[in-house]
């Protein structure tokens, strides 16, 4: 019956134990984070569900980490001191006041390795970006777009050299 499939716990895809789910496996959340996070992507889990065969930016569920409500299961969820933004300041030559960007560190994995780096957080963009040297080390391709940018700077008359 529907009623019977919906109560049935699935194997653990970690232990393969037959009476609990990846999401309650003790053996799982024992091991640290970046030993589930490689065994999740070797073995093709999604961060977000734990479900198999596709990637969290493809997850259509809606659920969010228990601990940060982001983007990806709480099993994944990078602790305060990982995931706190380092902020990096700079002058401007008008004495203006400092400028605070947000960035994490992450590792970048494609087919021909991995790169430790930074992430630098801009919540008002509306494309992700990485460098094409980055993304040649890695062994990743893409298209190609033009970048249309829109400058915003504290001066007090317009530069003429500036769109």
């Amino acid at each position: 019956s529907s009623e019977h499939n919906m109560n049935k716990v699935t194997k653990c895809q970690f232990c393969a134990n037959q009476n609990h789910d990846l999401e309650s496996c003790v053996e799982f959340e024992k091991e640290d984070l970046e030993k589930r996070r490689e065994w999740a992507a070797a073995n093709r889990v999604c961060f977000k569900c734990l479900g198999r065969n596709h990637q969290a930016f493809l997850c259509r569920s809606k659920t969010a980490c228990k601990i940060c409500r982001g983007r990806h299961h709480h099993l994944f969820h990078l602790p305060d001191a990982l995931s706190r933004p380092v902020a990096s300041h700079m002058h401007s030559e008008l004495g203006c006041t400092s400028v605070l960007f947000k960035m994490v560190p992450i590792v970048l994995r494609g087919p021909a390795g991995e790169k430790r780096c930074f992430a630098f957080l801009d919540d008002g963009a509306s494309v992700t970006m990485l460098e094409e040297e980055t993304a040649k080390e890695l062994g990743l391709n893409g298209v190609e777009q033009p970048l249309s940018l829109q400058w915003s700077t504290m001066l007090p008359e317009r530069n003429p050299g500036l769109s």
